[in-house]
């Protein structure tokens, strides 16, 4: 393989993947990374107070909510704070369950993939969720008939 054709085809899959969208006073930028449900990584892009403000407007928080983690939690909130700091970066921040960077303009490409790189870190954190265990076989076949009789010997 001729290394000098894996650059240019990196960027031309991600150049190709990605779509911007006008909304409402910025922009919804579509990536071509995807959380583990293959739902691709949106993000809101805005110009704000001179610069450019990214954020995933609490979808990775909303999604963790939904898959029952408990984003309040100790572990989680460290785990988030931590996931977050391994972008790197003086701009990036996560705080009440927003992702968001700040920067100039010229910095807007490094914004968005922060971002997008924080919210796949953090989209990890379902794996703390508490996992429910299946009702046995025997135990739903009660429950059922105390449903069923149970209102009737009463």
């Amino acid at each position: 393989m001729d290394e000098t054709k894996i650059a240019p085809a990196l960027l031309s899959y991600v150049n190709d993947d990605i779509v911007v969208t006008p909304y409402g006073h910025g922009h919804l930028v579509t990536t071509p990374m995807r959380f583990y449900d293959g739902d691709r990584v949106t993000l809101f892009v805005e110009s704000y107070e001179g610069g450019i403000h990214v954020t995933d407007q609490g979808a990775t928080a909303m999604r963790l909510h939904m898959a029952d983690v408990n984003i309040d939690s100790p572990s989680v909130s460290g785990a988030w704070r931590h996931s977050v700091a391994e972008s790197g970066g003086d701009s990036l921040a996560a705080e009440e369950g927003v992702i968001g960077a700040w920067g100039n303009a010229q910095h807007l490409g490094r914004l968005v993939f922060a971002v997008a790189e924080s919210v796949l870190r953090i989209d990890q954190l379902r794996w703390l969720a508490s996992a429910s265990k299946p009702v046995p076989f025997r135990d739903r076949v009660i429950g059922r008939l105390i449903d069923i009789a149970g209102s009737h010997g009463k």
